[in-house]
Order: C-alpha cells, then structure tokens, then sequence
C-alpha cells in the first residue's frame, strides 16, 4: 500500500507492530516519505511504541493505539506490518515494471524475489537471521 493512499484513505486503516524494531522500521518510513504525528512532530523522533507494547497499531490518522481498540471500539482495517511492507513492495515493483528500465523487470522473476524476500523476513522476525 502506497503511503499516499494509506494516509489519505477516508476509511480508517492502521498498521499493527508486533514488535519495536518493526516500529521503528515503520515510523522510519513514514518519516522518510514526510509524514508527521499528529502533534507535528516528526515520526521518527519516537514510536510510541512503549504504550502498547506488542499490541501497538500505527493509525492514518497520525495517532497510535491498541489493537483491541483498533479492531473492535473504532472498527479499524488493521493490516498486519508484514501484510503493509508487502503492499509497499508490490506497489513499488508495479511502478518499476510500467517504467520497464532497460527490460530487466519484464517477467515475475523479480516478483518471486519479492516474495523470497518477504519470506526471509519473516523468518527473521521469528527469531532467525538473514
């Protein structure tokens, strides 16, 4: 999911941390595309995610809150870290492929390295190492 579409979405999304090095891979990111907090202050500066610790869910509307209240007080859609980085990538591939550079993303190939590297960090999230 672009982050251009996740934050000016009229539906309200969230993203759920399981843990505090996805948070502030998350953040990080959001930082780096120019988005702030709420409060104006810039992602990257904190994650917040102490408050809720692995129930941590990062909303569109620049605020943070916990999964149960995402879910089932504010009916949030709450897609998994996993499940965003996933649409971020496929986005991005999407884009490189309508650019076609010099024919070397002209088949799946590069979507099942996608794929490859989905797995590997998930695995690595798991406890593993890449």
């Amino acid at each position: 999911m672009m982050f251009e579409k996740f934050f000016g979405s009229d539906d309200a999304l969230a993203v759920h941390c399981e843990n505090e090095k996805d948070a502030e891979l998350l953040v990080a990111m959001f930082d780096d595309a120019g988005y702030k907090w709420f409060s104006d202050e810039p992602y990257a500066i904190k994650t917040n995610w102490q408050f809720y610790l692995e129930n941590t869910c990062y909303i569109n509307n620049r605020r943070y809150g916990s999964l149960d209240n995402c879910k089932r007080v504010l009916k949030i859609k709450v897609f998994s870290f996993r499940e965003f980085l996933a649409e971020e990538f496929m986005s991005v591939l999407q884009s490189l492929k309508s650019l076609n550079l010099r024919g070397a993303i002209a088949d799946y190939n590069y979507i099942l390295l996608i794929n490859d590297a989905l797995d590997a960090y998930a695995e690595f999230k798991e406890g593993g190492e890449i």
